[in-house]
């Protein structure tokens, strides 16, 4: 490489004199690499910008690595709206020197590990190559900063993924990843308001998402878009995040998903025609309010392990038709959804409260009364089951006119009542109790004694 020290001397005696320096790739400099290496101990009067301006037409042919350092000063700009990368182009392996990685990724246009501060002016076109399938990776402490309508698109993988570092991305163009448009994990901070990650997850591994964050991260992506996505629109796993205005439009798996502990404001989020469902809420919180949900191949929210859910302005009469309910006599999907027409519905394993009283529904009464709702007039069903550390232990059922009280969890045992004598009407096990509404002295309570069918009751 012939010497280039004297266009370092330049840069920094055009710094000392308070002006933006730039240098061309390739004709300065052959790589980004190349550049930053020897600029890097230019000395930078405060607020000054080296410009590493990528030359039209063009074709990136290595990868930039930076390390433990600041490079508040570096811009990355083009003259062409997009950068390409050559097919010679040499990515960056993954380097786990402070215990974080990329996963199983392949290589990275940009590689960052406890540097902070480069800024990006353009679009990087990454080409769907396998040999490169991360745009920028930025780990340990470090930072990036997109200008709005720059970005990268088309990684084989992720555009963006960051551990323990932050991204600025406002009206960022992340799209049409295979895999995520932005990965976040481990107290990454995100700030991606109205940024473009449409058209991700093209791999349609159910696991992925178009912004996925988790481990602790915090994301502010209010306004942003996240159309179309093979996967899922939005996962927030052990994650605070802000996702107001955010359009999830077209969702393969679920639009948004909730899950672990995470708090999520998306009031006014579009939700609609999931492939699977809207939304899917686990042991979290989630606003959704003027939310839209429509169109799901699906119930449009399924919540379960405790979530809790404000639904308020969604726009239906009964939220309760949007829930997807509990499997029956399983403890572990119970979760509160409630919205300004169902204030305390709750959706469980045994239905679905309400308002309404509708069948297979549940309502609070405004008289501190629970009512318990279902469709059949003949049939035995059941509303209620009871559990301790030993399983179900009891349960309530209705049949007909009546209602039963199971005493242990075969349901054989019962207590329940009634018009008429219970022998060979009412099937039983020995236990059970039946009070007679129309009955005398001696025929108001009726013990079953023997046999396990309708007959064997004794009146008292």
């Amino acid at each position: 490489m012939p010497d280039l020290s004297y266009l370092a001397a330049a840069v920094g005696a055009a710094l000392d004199d308070r002006t933006d320096m730039t240098v061309r790739i390739p004709t300065d400099y052959a790589t980004l690499q190349a550049a930053i290496d020897d600029l890097k101990n230019a000395p930078v009067q405060q607020g000054n910008r080296i410009l590493l301006l990528i030359e039209s037409g063009h074709a990136l042919t290595h990868g930039l690595k930076l390390l433990d350092g600041d490079y508040s000063s570096f811009v990355i700009g083009s003259e062409d709206a997009i950068v390409e990368l050559a097919p010679s182009f040499v990515a960056i392996p993954n380097d786990t020197r402070y215990g974080e990685a990329m996963d199983e990724r392949d290589g990275a246009l940009i590689f960052m590990l406890n540097a902070r501060g480069l800024n990006v002016e353009t679009v990087v076109d990454m080409g769907f190559r396998s040999d490169a399938d991360v745009g920028v990776f930025v780990g340990t402490n470090s930072s990036i900063n997109f200008t709005p309508s720059s970005g990268i698109k088309n990684s084989y993988y992720n555009n963006l993924f960051s551990v323990n570092s932050r991204i600025w991305c406002d009206q960022g163009i992340f799209t049409n990843a295979g895999a995520e448009g932005i990965r976040a994990r481990v107290g990454s901070t995100i700030m991606a308001s109205t940024a473009n990650f449409d058209d991700c997850c093209s791999h349609e591994t159910p696991a992925d998402a178009s912004i996925f964050l988790s481990r602790t991260s915090t994301g502010y992506f209010n306004g942003a878009t996240a159309r179309n996505s093979g996967a899922m629109g939005v996962a927030v796993h052990r994650s605070v995040g802000s996702f107001e205005g955010v359009n999830c439009d077209n969702a393969k798996t679920f639009g948004l998903q909730v899950d672990t502990g995470s708090v999520v404001n998306a009031a006014g989020i579009t939700l609609t025609n999931a492939q699977g469902r809207a939304l899917q809420a686990q042991r979290s919180y989630v606003s959704i309010r003027n939310g839209h949900l429509e169109n799901s191949a699906n119930k449009p929210i399924q919540i379960s392990f405790g979530a809790i859910v404000d639904a308020n302005g969604v726009g239906v009469d009964d939220i309760s038709d949007y829930i997807e309910t509990g499997t029956p006599n399983q403890i572990n999907g119970s979760g509160i959804v409630f919205n300004a027409a169902n204030p305390s519905p709750l959706d469980g394993n045994y239905g679905t409260f309400s308002n309404t009283g509708a069948s297979n529904g549940k309502e609070f009464g405004t008289a501190s009364i629970l009512l318990s709702s279902r469709d059949s007039a003949t049939t035995a069903q059941s509303h209620y089951g009871f559990y301790n550390a030993n399983g179900q232990v009891g349960s309530i059922t209705t049949a007909g006119a009546r209602t039963r009280y199971h005493v242990t969890a075969s349901a054989a045992v019962v207590i329940t009542g009634g018009s008429g004598s219970p022998e060979g009407a009412i099937v039983a096990s020995p236990g059970s109790l039946y009070t007679r509404t129309d009955g005398g002295a001696g025929t108001t309570l009726y013990v079953k004694e023997s046999g396990t069918g309708n007959t064997g009751w004794v009146a008292k």
